[in-house]
């Protein structure tokens, strides 16, 4: 029992969600009980201290039609005013276009004056002289030209500390000129406005229309709504504070709502304990050591704890090249390697076997890379034809595989790549690829190519993680010696099971244990064909 609350204990998420779906529950009918007795128990002083509000709605509701029917008055006749304001400008298209450009043109000389006025000079003139509104003015183009001549001969004395009577004589010419052509300015903004007022049609002549009565009754309904308003809004608040005074009182059994909440928050930490032990007591999962030498009858070979990379293992390029899931200073591969080499120090061929894809990979690479760092060539091996792992955690493409050399689509060396794992060491690798079948139909001759590969390598690390039926039986009896990888708190009793089972039909010998002791390894993008593949696992 004291395992199974360690696992229980180790699974913060589980219960985070347990409790969350208890609590939101065990709130929800505390306060629907409370609710319920609250009503029941005040009901009567409830309907007693209700305020009457009925008599301040109606006068509030008739003086409401009575502002719409005043509103609506005024805006009819304000429309009537508009429309006869419109017919008042009676004026053809052309006639209106007329007006408005003679407006435009009369403002634009207005500005100019000002403008020639405000600055008297040669540019300010020349301005108002050549500008749209001014075209076939009387003499302009002749005080255009003299103005002209004028600036330009001015111009030739330049600039001097001294003062030239000529210069002076020119500059007053120059001004005469300018006012001139002020002069003819205004005379042409007079005919444009002259021109304007007899396009301007007479007022339309009627009756008046005289909206100031309505006004009045206007204002008379606002203040008469508002004080309808006024009355609605005291009478409810009067009630509002009746109910107030009876919904304040205690819930069920003068229970707070803090309490209820509390007593919520109580019933779930329980309700998420009790349902999570009682799903470890129905699929346990192995919590130490101790329990996983028990249940598989071996020896834990190592525990791989939380990482602990150096930092100065990142500082070459070459260390970094090396996938992440390569381990470069880790003591546990090394453990691991020493307790599967024979007297030699040599390991031929070895399988390693989990209920995890990632996890087996890690094992697998990591314990092919010690073999490497000692000078041996090296081949990680894939059988997980679903999953791929060993392509997704060595960054080596899935295809061409294991599946397309027993198809006789290429050859070994076709489908092989090569991975760096330390400085000047690297590992050949062989993914899985895409297998048509099954790897038992093909049995016979994956056996036989192990064979092979291992006459040709040194060491030959196989990684077994697939949940097809009869691979992992297959996988196991080809190469003969297995390792398990089992996750502390969360590798179940039966996937252990399962694959002893496994190991056992294909003949296989079991060397012993890997007790992973960290987070699941999960590489880029792969979350979703992780969870595939454990749905299948069972």
């Amino acid at each position: 029992m004291r395992r199974r609350a360690s696992n229980v204990y180790g699974r913060p998420i589980l219960l985070a969600k347990i409790g969350g779906i208890a609590f939101v529950i065990a709130l929800l009918s505390f306060f629907s009980l409370a609710r319920a007795a609250s009503n029941g128990a005040g009901q009567g002083a409830r309907s007693s201290a209700r305020a009457d509000t009925a008599a301040p709605d109606t006068v509030e509701r008739r003086a409401a039609t009575r502002l719409r029917e005043v509103e609506s008055a005024l805006a009819a006749a304000r429309a009537q005013w508009r429309s006869n304001a419109m017919q008042s400008d009676a004026l053809t298209p052309a006639a209106r276009a007329r007006r408005d450009s003679l407006v435009t043109a009369a403002a634009e000389l207005t500005r100019l004056l000002i403008r020639s006025d405000d600055a008297p000079l040669a540019a300010s003139f020349r301005a108002l002289g050549i500008s749209a509104p001014m075209g076939g003015a009387r003499h302009i183009e002749q005080l255009l030209d003299s103005l002209n001549d004028l600036d330009k001969a001015r111009s030739d004395f330049g600039s001097s500390d001294a003062v030239d009577p000529i210069f002076l004589a020119l500059t007053a010419r120059v001004g005469a000129i300018g006012h001139e052509i002020e002069t003819v300015a205004r005379e042409r903004r007079a005919e444009m406005r002259r021109e304007i007022d007899s396009l301007t049609p007479p007022p339309v002549t009627g009756a008046t229309i005289d909206t100031a009565q309505l006004v009045v009754a206007r204002d008379s309904a606002e203040r008469a709504h508002a004080a309808a308003m006024q009355s609605v809004t005291s009478a409810r608040s009067v009630d509002s504070a009746a109910r107030a005074r009876v919904d304040d009182a205690p819930g069920m059994f003068g229970v707070e709502a803090a309490t209820l909440v509390l007593a919520a928050a109580v019933v779930a930490i329980v309700a998420a304990l009790a349902l999570a032990l009682m799903m470890e007591l129905q699929w346990p999962r192995i919590a130490d050591v101790a329990e996983a030498e028990s249940l598989s009858g071996a020896r834990v070979l190592v525990t791989v704890g939380e990482r602990d990379e150096a930092p100065e293992r990142q500082r070459r390029s070459a260390d970094r090249e090396v996938p992440p899931s390569i381990e470069q200073s880790s003591d546990a591969y090394r453990l691991l390697y020493g307790q599967l080499a024979d007297s030699g120090f040599d390991l031929t061929v070895i399988a390693i076997a989990g209920d995890h894809p990632f996890v087996t990979v890690s094992v697998a690479g990591n314990l092919a890379a010690i073999a490497a760092r000692t000078g041996r060539a090296t081949l990680l091996l894939d059988t997980d034809f679903l999953v791929q792992p060993v392509a997704r955690m060595m960054g080596v493409p899935a295809t061409p595989g294991v599946a397309d050399v027993l198809a006789h689509r290429l050859g070994w060396a076709g489908a092989i790549s090569s991975v760096l794992v330390s400085r000047g060491r690297s590992i050949d690798v062989l993914p899985s690829g895409v297998l048509a079948g099954t790897l038992q139909a093909v049995a016979e001759e994956f056996g036989s190519e192990v064979e092979r590969l291992s006459r040709r390598y040194e060491t030959v690390v196989l990684s077994a993680s697939t949940p097809e039926q009869g691979t992992m039986t297959v996988a196991a009896g080809a190469v003969g010696e297995v390792v398990i990888c089992v996750r502390r708190g969360r590798s179940t009793h039966a996937s252990l099971r399962a694959l002893l089972a496994a190991l056992e039909s294909g003949g296989a010998r079991m060397r012993g244990l890997v007790l992973w002791d960290r987070g699941d390894p999960v590489p880029e993008g792969g979350g979703r064909v992780v969870a595939r593949r454990l749905e299948l696992m069972g």
